[in-house]
């Protein structure tokens, strides 16, 4: 299991699109590397899990209900437990919803930039990768 320190991250899919929140309430997308990545705080909660903030701002990753199939990973003011695990790479890992095995993922509706959401874990999966900023 992924041991991750408390502290202020860069995000990343596959190195080169960032983990990103284009405003509140809006769907969480990535971004290719010449754009400026996103700093975000992860924090360890008394349960084992870990939140994950957007830097200074007072919006966390989060979903809006019960963890679903495909829906969009959100800036809400809700603070979402994640579970943080091993990536299928050596450095990367999985972020996953608590009580779900729904994953950080992509989304399907096709639009650019892409969003991100909760997914199935798919076997082409590379992991995300958690640069200290």
């Amino acid at each position: 299991m992924a041991s991750v320190s408390d502290g202020v991250y860069r995000i990343s899919l596959y190195g080169q699109q960032f983990l990103t929140g284009t405003g509140q309430d809006r769907p969480v997308v990535l971004l290719p590397d010449d754009a400026e990545g996103q700093v975000w705080v992860i924090r360890r909660t008394g349960k084992g899990g870990y939140t994950i903030k957007l830097g200074d701002a007072d919006r966390y990753l989060s979903y809006e209900g019960e963890p679903d199939v495909f829906e969009p990973v959100r800036l809400l003011a809700d603070q979402r437990e994640w579970n943080i695990t091993d990536g299928p790479e050596e450095g990367t890992v999985t972020i996953a919803a608590v009580g779900s095995d729904l994953t950080l993922g992509l989304s399907p509706v096709l639009v650019f930039p892409p969003w991100v959401a909760l997914s199935p874990p798919q076997r082409q999966d590379r992991g995300w990768t958690l640069e200290p900023a």
